[in-house]
């Protein structure tokens, strides 16, 4: 989600570790290596990476927040699914590079925009970027009517990093700060004390249960995960995590959260490395395993661990993935070769680093179930998904496509700018 692509990796550049939106990955076809060992076990509830709500069967609309690739004017559009426009609203103007995102719960329609200006200095003999005029705006719209309920501007000391809405309350991050709001009238409720988030991605995952972040340690060697109450801030427990192996390599700490756990994943240049499952009530040991993921490369690039429908991806992309059973731990499957990913409801989709390719997995065993090329995807891929249908953005708006063959029914094309090309910041999709 540029050019679309090059502005995300000038704002990373400026922000030094941007929260990627979460993203998942796998193999197909010839390129895939899977080993298929046991499906995950049913439970009552399915788990899934940050604030889950239970699906209730209505009519779905899908909610893009985007901008004309020339223009600085960002729009909220609603679109129903036949791919016909039912409203567009001015969100605001940018002046430079920007980041966002949008989301809707509960009948309302929430979006934040980031963007800034840069010009460079000398310092020290050497020219540097330097951030000016910083704007960070958030807003909340009526989600049948589009009509704005609330505007407001959060302090701009620092580029938002993220947004999540979890129980009527709206919650937004810096790489310092964490940020409170009722979701329903944009008042503050509070804010954390000045932090040292890492660059992990995500930063933040805010789940019913806790906020889960990745701060510094005890030391050193070590890195601290922090469960904070959602209603209060105050800190529910905390754990430290080495980030050195007993070799003294430098350990990739990747973190996410569901309502019934925390998942870390620990890549490292040895093998093989591991993963451990902690209770998101009281940071407790659920259980561990151990997987091998060749990482021959000096660096690990963006590891990233996400749970989707009770399956924990773990990636880098200098790598692959692994699939573990959410459950216990146990191996799925495994790949390489993979790009791009993230999972949606009952599938997972991916892109390839050696085909130009964007294709739909089944998650439990890793096989393709179907692949189109080309599709322009954004990194990451920005999409979501009912039983159906896929939305995703892509340069020339946001297809539609079906999921049982991955066929086109239409384009979305805001009809308000009317452009060729279209940056996406943000999809959403109520139910």
């Amino acid at each position: 989600m540029k050019n679309i692509v090059s502005e995300h990796r000038i704002l990373a550049l400026v922000i030094s570790g941007v929260a990627a939106l979460v993203v998942g990955s796998a193999i197909v076809g010839s390129l895939l290596l899977y080993h298929v060992q046991k499906t995950p076990n049913p439970t009552v509830t399915t788990e899934t990476s940050g604030c889950t709500s239970s699906l209730t069967s209505k009519e779905k609309t899908l909610y893009i927040l985007s901008r004309p690739f020339s223009g600085k004017t960002v729009y909220i559009s609603a679109v129903d699914t036949n791919g016909q426009e039912r409203w567009a609203q001015k969100f605001a103007t940018i002046a430079g590079p920007a980041r966002g995102s949008l989301e809707e719960k509960d009948g309302l329609v929430y979006a934040f925009i980031t963007s800034y200006t840069q010009n460079y200095v000398k310092r020290q003999g050497r020219t540097v970027s330097q951030i000016t005029n910083l704007t960070n705006t958030v807003a909340a719209y009526d989600a049948n009517s589009g009509k704005k309920l609330w505007n407001i501007q959060i302090p701009a000391n620092s580029l938002i990093d993220g947004m999540s809405t979890c129980n009527s309350i709206t919650y937004l991050w810096t790489g310092n700060a964490i940020y409170a709001y009722n979701a329903k009238n944009g008042t503050g409720l509070w804010e954390t004390p000045k932090l040292i988030l890492l660059n992990n991605i995500p930063r933040i995952v805010v789940t019913n249960n806790a906020i889960i972040f990745m701060s510094k340690g005890i030391d050193i060697d070590h890195n601290t995960i922090y469960a904070l109450n959602p209603k209060n801030r105050a800190v529910l427990w905390k754990a430290n995590i080495p980030n050195r192996s007993h070799n003294g390599e430098h350990v990739a700490l990747s973190v996410t959260a569901t309502d019934k756990a925390v998942y870390v994943s620990q890549f490292n240049k040895g093998s093989p490395q591991k993963v451990e499952a902690l209770s998101i009530s009281n940071g407790k040991l659920l259980w561990n395993t151990s997987v091998n993921m060749k990482i021959d490369t000096n660096s690990i690039g963006f590891p990233s661990t996400i749970v989707g429908s009770n399956v924990l991806y773990l990636y880098t992309s200098y790598t692959g993935v692994v699939a573990l059973n959410v459950n216990n731990g146990t191996h799925l499957w495994e790949g390489s070769n993979v790009n791009r990913f993230q999972p949606l409801e009952d599938r997972l989709y991916v892109t390839h680093a050696k085909a130009s390719d964007f294709c739909q997995l089944d998650p439990i065993t890793g096989k393709s179930q179907w692949c189109q090329s080309p599709i322009a995807t954004n990194n990451p891929i920005e999409a979501v998904s009912n039983q159906t249908t896929l939305y995703i953005a892509c340069p020339t708006g946001v297809s539609a496509l079906q999921k049982n063959n991955g066929k086109v029914s239409w384009v979305y094309k805001n009809k308000t700018f009317g452009a060729a090309r279209m940056l996406t910041y943000g999809l959403s999709l109520d139910y």
